[in-house]
């Protein structure tokens, strides 16, 4: 399969999860304590959702410019590993500053574990590989956690309603 495929692939699931998830969260009436951590969760998949739509139509479009594919996957990257670096910098003031807004350390610590893998194989990809799998693994990533915390909504909503 091609990059370009897989690409247009990602950035629908991306829309699919978003718009999903906005179904879920409409419709649930968490209990008051939860509402902190479902709404940092939300927060979390929309980031993620958006970066998979964003990160897969940049290339596209770069690629149908007849940018250089070493160009493309490159300033990909470093765009996929700038918008990371501040999601994990924010999520990580978010755990010191107001830990009642945290999800348990059972989600939180493959969630950041992942996260700073990706972020590694994206810096990685821009400093030395320039291909298209690092890029697409890092998307691939943020489409597993947006499905993750997906399943941690309707869960929680389920459970509440």
């Amino acid at each position: 399969m091609r990059p370009e495929d897989i690409l247009t692939t990602l950035a629908q699931l991306g829309v699919a999860i978003a718009g999903f998830s906005g179904i879920v969260v409409a419709l649930a009436r968490p209990a008051p304590s939860a509402s902190s951590v479902n709404h940092s969760l939300l927060s979390v998949l929309l980031l993620a959702s958006a970066g998979v739509v964003i990160w897969s139509l940049t290339p596209l479009v770069m690629l149908s410019a007849q940018v250089s594919e070493r160009t493309t996957w490159v300033v990909s990257s470093a765009g996929w590993s700038i918008q990371q670096a501040f999601a994990l910098a924010h999520r990580a003031y978010q755990v010191r500053s107001s830990p009642e807004s945290v999800p348990g350390f059972a989600l939180v610590a493959p969630l950041a574990v992942g996260g700073l893998g990706a972020l590694a194989l994206q810096l990685t990809n821009v400093f030395w590989l320039a291909a298209a799998w690092p890029h697409l693994v890092a998307l691939v990533w943020w489409v597993v956690v947006s499905f993750v915390i997906f399943l941690r909504l309707m869960h929680g909503s389920a459970g509440n309603g």
